[in-house]
């Protein structure tokens, strides 16, 4: 298929075809299509405001939103009369409520009842209900979803994913971001890309078998997973990448208000509890939120097709990636499978 002019290939007309442009889909080496016209977005691509990982996954393609343009605004703009995005504050100010109270439950149980195993073992779930809904509620927040205003949505979720749970929101919206540019492709959303130690969907555990290179026992898996896989997801996954994350981009923010959380925690807990038992306290808890966030993520991915990309249309991509459309449905005027 031809294309249009080069853009800023060159400043002279010149035509491409899609395997030609197909081909720059490396990361020194990226071009794509918008509007029908060729871009070398190689340089740029680093200066994204959505990261270049977002971006990255659309090289080599054909990344013009034509398929929302007319019918999906026309949608959107009947959901936003009908004041579907407009937010309930009373629902949020209770969410946020309810996390500050579990924080200050988890802490005052051992305060007034003493580090017996009985209040221990409920500290530590309140403390872990605490920590997996800080999570849930930033995601609404790293949205705008809330205020719909930059400033205060970002302050809330600082609050309440770097000062409640020592994590970069700059490494969250990077991995998210991801997941919602291209939900289920293997290889691109995150929250797939589990080839390593889990195979999910119809697809990656045929290419998996056929590869032969894995050492894991992938029939077993539903018996190892649950026992090892949350509990070493938050514990050391989390801290690994977030770090990394936020040392190689010089995220000095995020690192200081981080620093914070893991101070105000040994301040509230040591004393208490003691070095070792915090010690304790802190893996157990991670283990709650991180069984809490991957059951509750993979329970919404395992359903839905995993496939690589097959550079589907925006729309039609983020349909199936989260209703379960099956190759029978269409929606007239919007999906025409």
């Amino acid at each position: 298929m031809d294309m249009g002019k080069g853009g800023k290939l060159d400043q002279q007309s010149t035509i491409y075809t899609f395997d030609e442009v197909s081909k720059h889909d490396k990361k020194d080496d990226r071009w794509l299509v918008i509007q029908g016209n060729v871009y070398d977005i190689t340089d740029w691509s680093n200066r994204h405001p959505g990261g270049s990982k977002v971006i990255g996954h659309y090289v080599g393609q054909d990344a013009t939103d034509k398929s929302i343009e007319e019918d999906f605004r026309k949608l959107r703009s009947t959901a936003v009369q009908m004041g579907l995005f407009k937010a309930n504050f009373l629902y949020f100010a209770l969410y946020f409520l309810h996390v500050v109270v579990f924080e200050i439950l988890a802490y005052l149980t051992l305060y007034y009842f003493g580090s017996g195993w009985i209040p221990f073992l409920v500290s530590v779930l309140l403390y872990g209900a605490f920590q997996a809904q800080s999570a849930y509620l930033s995601h609404d927040f790293g949205h705008l979803a809330v205020f719909h205003n930059t400033a205060l949505d970002r302050f809330f979720e600082y609050y309440l994913l770097a000062f409640n749970k020592g994590a970069s929101p700059h490494w969250w919206n990077h991995m998210h971001f991801q997941h919602h540019a291209k939900p289920n492709v293997m290889g691109k959303d995150p929250d797939v890309r589990l080839d390593k130690f889990l195979v999910v969907g119809q697809v990656m555990p045929v290419e998996v078998a056929q590869s032969k290179k894995s050492s894991l026992p992938f029939n077993l898996q539903d018996k190892y997973f649950p026992l090892f896989g949350p509990t070493l997801l938050f514990p050391i996954y989390f801290h690994y990448t977030c770090y990394k994350h936020v040392f190689t981009r010089k995220l000095w923010v995020d690192l200081a208000v981080m620093i914070i959380y893991n101070i105000k925690f040994l301040f509230l807990f040591v004393p208490v509890l003691g070095w070792g038992w915090t010690l304790v306290y802190y893996e157990a808890f991670r283990v709650i939120d991180s069984m809490w966030f991957a059951w509750v993520t993979q329970s919404n991915h395992i359903p839905m097709n995993i496939d690589h990309d097959d550079n589907k249309p925006w729309l039609k991509l983020q349909l199936f990636g989260y209703v379960m459309l099956n190759n029978h449905c269409s929606m007239t005027g919007l999906l025409d499978v």
